[in-house]
């Protein structure tokens, strides 16, 4: 999920770094820089919605949270800047959520850490596109992200080693 860059050490930070690479490289981000790591489950925990809310209770409400799912190597700082832009330029925004011609793609979605998590713990456990949609996070098409410049398959999982050709 997500961790803010003062909880990462040196070492930490040039991983990721040479992974993504660094912030501001010729790039304005509309936001603050935030970093992402992984949190894995605990036996308590079942699923992304679990894993999820656990994890949306160690942040403060006011705080945008970025998904970034570990399947999809071209959703990159462009497509997440593409996010960032709408939820600033519409503060009234609780989320946004990418969506293509196979559907929504909740675990890229974007929001705001509060609204999100009082409704999730308001719920019985379902989808998290079911959640996102009933919450009414504004969606983000395809065409979106490509006249912003993202990769073709910005919004594209792999799920074989096939999918990374081509």
């Amino acid at each position: 999920i997500l961790r803010k860059p003062e909880q990462f050490s040196d070492d930490d930070m040039n991983k990721l770094f040479a992974a993504i690479g660094r912030p501001n490289e010729g790039r304005s981000p509309t936001h603050t820089w935030t970093v992402c790591t992984f949190r894995t489950e605990s036996e308590e925990i079942k699923g992304p919605l679990d894993a999820l809310i656990a994890a949306l209770q160690g942040f403060d409400a006011d705080e945008e949270i970025q998904l970034l799912p570990v399947d999809a190597p071209w959703f990159d700082y462009d497509a997440i800047r593409v996010l960032m832009g709408k939820m600033y330029l519409n503060p009234n925004l609780i989320g946004v959520m990418p969506v293509d011609n196979h559907g929504s793609h909740p675990l890229m979605a974007r929001f705001k850490c509060g609204p999100v998590l009082e409704f999730l713990l308001s719920q019985p456990p379902k989808s998290l596109q079911s959640l996102f949609d009933e919450i009414g996070f504004e969606q983000v098409t395809k065409d979106e992200f490509i006249d912003a410049g993202c990769h073709a398959k910005c919004l594209f999982n792999i799920n074989n080693p096939d999918d990374l050709n081509g």
